[in-house]
């Protein structure tokens, strides 16, 4: 009764360890994300510009082409990210 609420059992250890893994790898995802998209803008901005000034793209057109942008970033896989990171700085 005493020891009860201070016992661990390895699947509370295991819990622990995934969850603190995933807000670690959720935080690493999302810097990578914003260095990403800040690479994307700078290195494409002439041409994002131009195509947010044209007549045929509506802003429903604008904002797939973000979420198309953002889409890539999945496509690195997660042991990927902190090399691409280091080559973009």
């Amino acid at each position: 009764r005493g020891l009860l609420p201070y016992v661990a059992t390895n699947i509370d250890l295991m819990q622990q360890q995934k969850a603190s893994r995933t807000d670690v790898d959720r935080t690493t995802k999302e810097k990578f994300k914003q260095l990403y998209m800040e690479h994307v803008t700078t290195g494409f901005g002439a041409d994002l510009d131009r195509l947010r000034k044209e007549d045929d793209i509506d802003e429903d057109g604008l904002e797939m082409l973000v979420d198309v942008l953002e889409a890539a970033v999945e496509s690195f896989a997660d042991g990927m990210h902190d090399v691409v990171e280091e080559s973009l700085k």
